[in-house]
């Protein structure tokens, strides 16, 4: 069953369960990956569960960053709603690494290429780490490792 497929379920059982919140959640995802799978029909490329996990993961980043306004304007209980979004997408993406094994990849990528400016040890650690670590947990931590920080 791919990615989508399964939020189709989900949403399904969600409606049946009678559950608003996490329905409503559902309903976001399923109209995001619908655009999404739109766009790559027409554009001609394929749109596989890979595609997906970019999409929710574009979801998960639009969430905290509202999350984050939300906290900055001292309007909690809407940064607490969105945190309860945040949770249910996160159901869908993949497990991120943590800073320490984020830290260990970065090392091992430098090691292996030599990278010493932050153009070149970013574009190979960001390979390695598609999709299992955030862009500025990575980019923190290159600074940290090249001595910039």
């Amino acid at each position: 069953m791919s990615l989508h497929e399964r939020i189709i379920a989900d949403l399904t059982a969600s409606m049946k369960a009678k559950d608003a919140h996490r329905t409503s959640v559902l309903r976001l995802l399923k109209t995001a990956l619908d655009d999404a799978a739109r766009e790559a029909r027409a554009s001609g490329t394929a749109f596989d569960d890979a595609a997906a996990t970019a999409r929710l993961q574009g979801e998960a980043k639009r969430l905290k960053e509202s999350m984050a306004e939300f906290r900055a304007a001292g309007r909690d209980d809407l940064a607490d709603a969105t945190a309860g979004e945040l949770t249910v997408v996160a159901a869908y993406l993949p497990q991120q690494l943590s800073e320490d094994e984020v830290r260990s990849v970065v090392a091992r990528v430098q090691q292996e290429t030599g990278a010493t400016s932050m153009a070149a040890l970013m574009g190979p650690a960001m390979s390695e780490l598609k999709g299992r670590a955030d862009g500025a947990v990575v980019r923190k931590i290159v600074e940290e490792v090249l001595g910039k920080a």
